[in-house]
């Protein structure tokens, strides 16, 4: 069979060939079908290894145009990457002590709140109290005005209610980045995750993560280069094969 110039269209005819090599020949049986068959898996090999060579060969070009835009990129934002982290913090600074100044005062206007509400309770039940005695035939209960004082402590404890809601929304900060700028600058909760326990989140996920095993033997590789031995719990078997 003639070679291709490109080893990936050499690869089809070859592929083909092996197929029909097996196809005649459902097991190696005698010498000469070994030879065959490792002839075979050689140029497949090697073909294998040409189509790679091949392949970065296409692909080199445009890794270093990539690489290249990509470094110019990154030095031409570096200044802004600096102030940007510089003026974040000094902006986190300030927000955080806003807020916990806010809270204080929406922990405070939450007292007043439950005070208020008390105190309207006392006052409500004190002018329920001055009509049962007036029923009672009691001289000298005013009524009316137990009457107007429930009526204040009412008012007052919605009063102090709806500031203690407010008091509560505007506890986060915000900031108005200006039209057409994006939506408003905030502190916001960000999740952020912690291994607390490697061993017992690699016996969960590693059933599911092929990856996660080929990155746990990568590593055990990188530490046996510095340390000449297998990290505890890695170990080696032989395999036998072609």
């Amino acid at each position: 069979m003639t070679r291709n110039s490109s080893a990936t269209d050499y690869a089809s005819l070859l592929a083909e060939e092996a197929n029909q090599w097996c196809m005649s020949h459902p097991a190696v049986s005698t010498e000469e079908d070994g030879r065959e068959a490792a002839r075979l898996i050689a140029r497949a090999r090697k073909c294998m290894q040409d189509a790679e060579s091949e392949r970065k060969a296409l692909v080199q070009p445009h890794v270093d145009a990539q690489r290249e835009t990509n470094s110019a990129s990154k030095a031409s934002l570096s200044g802004l990457v600096s102030m940007l982290s510089a003026l974040t913090d000094r902006l986190w600074v300030f927000t955080k002590a806003a807020e916990d100044r806010k809270a204080e005062e929406a922990i405070a206007a939450g007292r007043r709140a439950h005070e208020a509400a008390s105190a309207s309770v006392a006052a409500a039940n004190a002018y329920a109290d001055a009509v049962d005695d007036q029923s009672q035939g009691e001289i000298g209960v005013d009524v009316l005005a137990r009457q107007e004082a429930a009526a204040k402590a009412k008012a007052d404890a919605d009063r102090a209610y709806r500031e203690a809601q407010r008091r509560e929304r505007e506890m986060a900060v915000r900031y108005s980045p200006g039209k057409d700028m994006g939506r408003a600058i905030t502190a916001r909760n960000h999740e952020v995750l912690c291994v607390d326990d490697m061993g017992a989140a690699m016996a969960v996920m590693i059933p599911y993560s092929e990856g996660l095993i080929e990155a746990v033997l990568t590593a055990a590789r990188a530490y046996r280069k510095v340390h000449d031995r297998l990290p505890p719990g890695i170990g080696t078997r032989t395999e036998r094969g072609i």
